[in-house]
This record gives structure tokens, sequence and C-alpha cells, in this order.
């Protein structure tokens, strides 16, 4: 009688963990929809009440200059961006937006600034978010290929053909990012700016178990990446922007980061840092959470920016003594 008791009570547990697992493997993997309306405030943007409402106005002001674009991936997604095409432009700045996220949410606070500066701006959807097709997110795996993509769509477009163009994007864009300049990409390419990016996803993702859900890393972390490989026939083990970096001795990295960030920690930043071999600088942003560091300090952010660019188009800037 005991046995079969037994054989139950494993089995309902073994049923509860694999369950359990694939619950995360969704929740980190798999896609999103925006579920808000387009004016609506997202919750992170609570205190910039004022900066919010001044970019949704630089938006609505300049949607005419806006078009949606499509194209599709090598697997055969379609994938969607907007573009902003600036009259004038001096350089292409490609963003990749955030996990769970939309390009206007992480872009928009620093549009203006982009903008202004003279850069037409090409902000895609990753795959598996909002206009882009696709049921599972891979954190720069698949969507390196992606971003490589809408930087060859954007570096053949007539007005674009002798501009300079920097990559770029936050949190998992920002990795995205990183982890594409190890794809074919046009001469004209110039280097990236990573903002608040992790190092590696699966240190990142032990990490979010640990700290921030507390869930146990055995064995959910294993499990959940067994669901993805089941379900996405894809692996993030190689993940790993530092590793690309540490290849990377070609195209210059600004990287940005919160010294606040409760979801990617600060040291992410040190470690890609320290492990790329091409010119690169890195900006502190004092009291910045997660995607604030615009928000936060935009004096510093568009200082750090504005001689990253310089560097390349031979000016003289107020940080050059910081590239290493």
């Amino acid at each position: 009688m005991l046995i079969p008791i037994l054989i139950i009570a494993a089995t309902a547990l073994i049923v509860f963990v694999l369950f359990g697992a694939y619950k995360a493997a969704k929740a980190a993997f798999g896609r999103f929809d925006n579920p808000l309306p387009d004016e609506a405030m997202p919750h992170r943007f609570k205190g910039f009440e004022n900066e919010y409402r001044q970019a949704r106005h630089f938006l609505k002001a300049h949607r005419h200059q806006m078009k949606t674009l499509t194209l599709t991936s090598e697997d055969g997604l379609k994938l969607q961006a907007t573009y902003l095409r600036h009259p004038e432009a001096q350089r292409v700045y490609v963003f990749a937006h955030g996990y769970h996220s939309t390009p206007v949410w992480d872009v928009m606070m620093a549009l203006r600034f982009y903008y202004e500066s003279g850069c037409s701006v090409l902000m895609f959807d990753q795959r598996a978010h909002n206009g882009s097709e696709g049921r599972f997110i891979s954190y720069g795996v698949l969507e390196r290929k992606d971003m490589a993509a809408w930087v060859r769509l954007a570096a053949d477009m007539p007005e674009n053909r002798d501009l300079p163009i920097y990559l770029g994007g936050v949190s998992m864009g920002a990795a995205t990012a990183i982890q594409t300049l190890e794809e074919d990409l046009p001469d004209n390419v110039c280097g990236v700016i990573a903002d608040c990016s992790f190092s590696s996803m699966p240190r990142q993702l032990v990490d979010c178990f640990r700290r921030l859900y507390h869930i146990p890393v055995f064995p959910y972390y294993g499990l959940s990446l067994m669901w993805l490989k089941f379900l996405g026939h894809v692996s993030i083990k190689t993940a790993c922007p530092e590793d690309v970096l540490a290849r990377n001795d070609r195209y210059p990295v600004l990287f940005i980061h919160g010294t606040h960030d409760r979801l990617v920690m600060p040291s992410h930043a040190v470690r890609n840092y320290m492990a790329c071999q091409a010119p690169t600088m890195i900006c502190f942003i004092d009291g910045a959470d997660h995607c604030q560091a615009y928000e936060k300090d935009p004096e510093k952010y568009e200082s750090y920016v504005t001689s990253f660019f310089a560097f390349f188009e031979e000016e003289e800037d107020d940080h050059a003594n910081t590239f290493r």
C-alpha cells in the first residue's frame, strides 16, 4: 500500500516541478504584446511624468516623418520597424528595445536628442514582440540576425549609403546589439551604444531566480532551458555579450549603466567593459534604475553619446581621454 502512495506522490511532485518550470519558461521566454493603450504611461516612467509628456509631444509632432518597415527573418518571421527619417541626417541609429517592451517605450525619452543630433532612427520590434512575429525570445541568439538584417536594410536606403551607422539598445536590446557585431555588417557600421546590457544571459537568469524571484535555481533553471529548447528549438546558453566583446577588436562600444539598476546589476557593465578588445568607454549614471539612464541624467548621457559620435567623426570632444 505504501509503494503506490509513494509512486503517486513522486509523480505529483514531478508534474508540479515540470509545470512550474514551464510557467517560468513561458514568463522568461514567451511572446509579449503591449497590453496598454497607445496614450497610457507605463509604470516605469513614474516620477518622470513631465519628461514623458514632452517625449510624447515630440513623437506626435514627427509622426508624419515616420514610416513602417517590414522584412522577413532568416527563419521566415515577418518583422516590423518604425523609421524616423531626418531630412538632413548625419548618421543612422538602429535601435533595439528590451525584454517585454516596445521601441517607443525604450527610446522615446532620448529620441528627441538623437534626432536633433542629426540621426535618422530605425527602431524595430524584436521577434516575439508586438508587431513582429514569433513565439519565443532568445535574448540575442536569434535576434542578432534580425538586427543585422535591419542594419543592412538601413544601409541600403539611398539616403543612408554614405552615412555612419550606429547600433544601440537598452537591456536585452543592448545585448542584442553587441551580439550583432559578429554578423555580416555593412562597412559603414561604426559602433554600439549599449545601455544596461547583461554580460551573460545564463548568469543573469540565475541571478534573477535567486535575488528577485526567489525561485530555486535547481531544478528550475535547467528545466526552464529544457522547455525553451523543446518548444522553441533554441538555447540561450550562447547569449553572452561578454564573450562576443572578448572577440571584438573592430567596433568601439559605449557602455551606459545606472548605479542603482536592480534588474541587471552594474557589475555586468564592468565585465563587458573589461572584456571589450576594441576602443571603449563607460558611463555610470548615478541613482538610475534599470533603463532609466537618460531620464535620470540627460545631460551626462548626451555628453557621452555626443563624444562617442565625435570619436568617429574626427571632432574634438570632452571625453576623448576616457576611451580605453
